[in-house]
C-alpha cells in the first residue's frame, strides 16, 4: 500500500510539472480617463504626459510584485511611501506572493488601492517543476541518522530448531535504524524512518 502511495505522488510530480498562480484578468483601460479619475487635475509638479507614457509602458509590461524594487513601485505614482514600505516588509517576512489577491492581506492596501494598481502589476507564475525541486534539495538542510545494534549473545529466536519448535525469527539478529529528514525554509519538508 505504501509503494502505491509513493507511485501516485511520483506520478503527480512528473505529470504536472508546473503549477501556476491564480491571475487577475486584465481589463482594457482608457489611460487618460483612468489617470484623471485617479489623480484628478494635474498639478504643475506632475508631468501628465510622462505619467501617461510610464503607465502605458507598465500596462504592457506590468511589474512583477515578487521581484519589484522600491523605486519601481514608486514609479507607478499610485502608492504612498507607507504603502510601499508595508508591501516590501510583508514580502520580506512572508515570502513571495502566491496571487494578486494576497495584496488584501497587506496593511494599508484597501480594495480601492488594489484596483488602482492592478493594471500595472502582476504576480509571477511560481513554477513547481523538477528543476525547482532539484534546486530546493541542493540548498535544503538534511539530516541522516544511522544506528545499528547487535547483541553478542545469541538469542533463542535465532538458534536452530530443536524438537517440536516450529517458530524462528527471519533475518539477522542485529537491529538497524535509519532516519532521514530534509527541510527547506519555504518549499519542502519531508522525511522517513526505517527500522528493523
Amino acid at each position: 500500500m505504501k509503494n502505491q502511495n509513493w507511485a501516485i505522488l511520483l506520478f503527480f510530480l512528473l505529470k504536472f510539472n508546473c503549477i501556476f498562480a491564480q491571475q487577475y484578468p486584465k481589463q482594457p483601460i482608457d489611460f487618460q480617463t483612468y489617470i484623471q479619475n485617479i489623480i484628478g487635475i494635474p498639478t504643475e509638479n506632475l508631468n501628465y504626459d510622462e505619467l501617461l507614457e510610464a503607465l502605458g509602458q507598465l500596462y504592457i509590461n506590468p511589474l512583477d510584485l515578487n521581484k519589484v524594487t522600491q523605486s519601481q513601485l514608486a514609479s507607478i505614482y499610485l502608492l504612498s511611501d507607507a504603502q510601499i514600505n508595508s508591501f516590501l516588509n510583508y514580502r520580506k517576512n512572508a515570502g513571495n506572493l502566491a496571487s494578486i489577491y494576497e495584496l488584501q492581506a497587506i496593511e494599508g492596501f484597501d480594495l480601492a488601492t488594489i484596483y488602482k494598481i492592478l493594471p500595472f502589476v502582476t504576480v509571477s507564475q511560481s513554477e513547481f517543476s523538477a528543476s525547482s525541486i532539484g534546486q530546493s534539495f541542493k540548498t535544503a538542510n538534511q539530516t541522516l541518522i544511522f544506528r545499528t545494534n547487535n547483541v553478542l549473545e545469541q538469542k533463542k529466536g535465532y538458534t536452530p530448531l530443536q524438537g517440536r519448535e516450529t517458530v524462528r525469527y527471519l533475518g539477522t539478529p542485529g537491529s538497524l535504524y535509519l532516519r532521514y529528514k530534509i527541510f527547506h525554509k519555504k518549499d519542502i519538508s519531508a522525511g522517513f524512518t526505517l527500522e528493523k
